[in-house]
């Protein structure tokens, strides 16, 4: 569903927030191109109320000015005119439209930069499983760790963070540009190539189930991700094509059944 202009605004600062504590700045592109858009003002077009239109009137016809020249007077009418045509509707309708452009001409870039974030943290977190036994994401307490294995229990922390802080974003605005569907069951294939029984098994479907089951963190554009969701529902298609045409081998007619 595409986002409305209040909705659009928020997952904008989300961006923005978002880069500003994963401490990378915006594509050039993007960054921008939406300070462009937010520079733009709607036109200066406030609608007089009756007396002060009333007033203008009066101040020409004091002066001895012909109405239809006076410039207050043109002015309030020009301004009541556009009011009243909805002109403000459609500065605001066209500055929503060219945000969304915006974004959406920069999610490549954007996903360039994510994918290098999740890169990142994807071997920050293999280094700490590497370097600490029996490593436990939700282990609050490093004091019992040495120097080099606290290190790498804190790198994994603040990569989790930081996966989660992409994977947000790639949501947000994937649903507020209609870029993507994405579905509870499909989510962790953002992150991850999964099976079915994989994605199943995951006790969360978020960023920090994919990373806590242990599977290797690959982000997908939106290309890929298509790729995956596409391959996860012809595996469960087969899957149900099997169940319909099992056949019980202790069936002495041989019927095809359907396994409890």
């Amino acid at each position: 569903m595409i986002a409305n202009d209040r909705e659009l605004t928020a997952v904008i600062y989300n961006l923005k927030d978002a880069h500003r504590r994963l401490g990378v700045p915006l594509p050039p592109k993007v960054l921008k191109g939406l300070d462009t858009v937010a520079a733009t003002r709607s036109a200066n077009m406030t609608a007089p109320t009756q007396d002060g239109l009333r007033a203008a009137v009066m101040n020409a016809v004091d002066a001895g000015r012909p109405l239809a020249d006076d410039e207050a007077v043109r002015l309030a009418m020009t301004n009541r005119s556009l009011a009243a045509a909805g002109v403000d509707r459609f500065v605001a309708s066209g500055l929503h439209e060219r945000r969304q452009n915006v974004l959406r001409d920069g999610f490549p870039e954007l996903m360039k930069v994510w994918a290098g974030i999740v890169d990142k943290a994807g071997q920050a977190i293999t280094d700490a499983r590497e370097a600490i036994p029996q490593f436990d994401f939700d282990r609050t307490d490093p004091t019992t760790l040495s120097a080099s294995q606290a290190f790498h229990w804190a790198g994994a922390r603040k990569a989790t963070l930081d996966v989660e802080a992409v994977e947000s974003v790639w949501l947000s605005l994937a649903n507020a540009l209609g870029l993507a569907y994405v579905a509870r069951a499909t989510r962790p294939l953002v992150l991850s190539v999964l099976t079915v029984d994989e994605i199943r098994a995951l006790k969360g479907t978020n960023a920090v189930g994919v990373i806590k089951a242990g599977h290797p963190l690959q982000l997908a554009d939106l290309d890929e991700f298509e790729r995956r969701v596409a391959a996860f529902h012809a595996e469960q298609r087969q899957r149900e094509a099997q169940a319909r045409t099992f056949v019980d081998p202790q069936n002495f007619r041989g019927k095809r059944v359907v396994p409890a």
